[in-house]
């Protein structure tokens, strides 16, 4: 079992239309809708999260509580530098 970095984006099905344009400005990523009313924008690929993702979060950081939800960016490099993975 290996690392799997992920970022995702839950909101409540009502706010789907929030969800497509921020997929859309990131260009990355999909949309999946839960049967509990939930829809969850994702981006699972580390080329998308390394080139992309991490990318926008460095030059417009967090300023709230998820800023401690950001430790994506640190496991990323582990994994681009096949470093032992025990975080």
């Amino acid at each position: 079992m290996g690392v799997e970095p992920s970022f995702n984006i839950g909101l409540h099905s009502r706010d789907l239309p929030l969800l497509e344009k921020i997929q859309t400005f990131f260009g990355v990523g999909n949309i999946s809708i839960g049967n509990n009313n939930t829809a969850i924008y994702y981006v699972a690929s580390v080329q998308d999260l390394t080139n992309v993702i991490i990318p926008h979060f460095d030059m417009f950081p967090l300023i709230t509580k998820k800023r401690a939800d950001y430790i994506l960016k640190s496991a990323l490099e582990i994994i681009h530098r096949k470093e032992p993975k025990n975080l």
